[in-house]
């Protein structure tokens, strides 16, 4: 059976601060993309995360996770490829790394088994 894992965390912090944390910690490089439904955000895909989605809380006049107003930006993680073993390792590692950063608060953990 193939799973695959998601992780939500919310922070106080502006999105341009998350970024350069796990930037300069954890030598992530990011790309900047944005568009009319989320607004901006910064993506990383590689040896950590399959996706991993740096996005503004309030985009326009809405929120995004209006159940999480408390929080200026969402950190939204995907592990979706590969042996399911890997993919709880890198889930792992993100958490690890995460629960070291104040700011970060874990909202949703969620495994969907396929």
């Amino acid at each position: 059976m193939r799973n695959y894992y998601f992780l939500e965390y919310g922070s106080d912090k502006c999105l341009a601060v998350v970024e350069n944390d796990l930037r300069e910690r954890y030598s992530l490089d990011f790309d900047k993309h944005g568009d009319c439904i989320v607004g901006d955000c910064i993506h990383y895909s590689g040896n950590y995360a399959d996706q991993m989605l740096i996005k503004e809380n309030f985009f326009g006049k809405e929120w995004q996770y209006p159940q999480h107003k408390e929080y200026e930006t969402i950190v939204a993680i995907s592990f979706t490829e590969g042996k399911n073993k890997n993919k709880i390792n890198k889930c792992n590692t993100i958490k690890s790394w995460f629960d070291q950063l104040d700011h970060l608060h874990l909202l949703k953990e969620e495994t969907v088994e396929n």
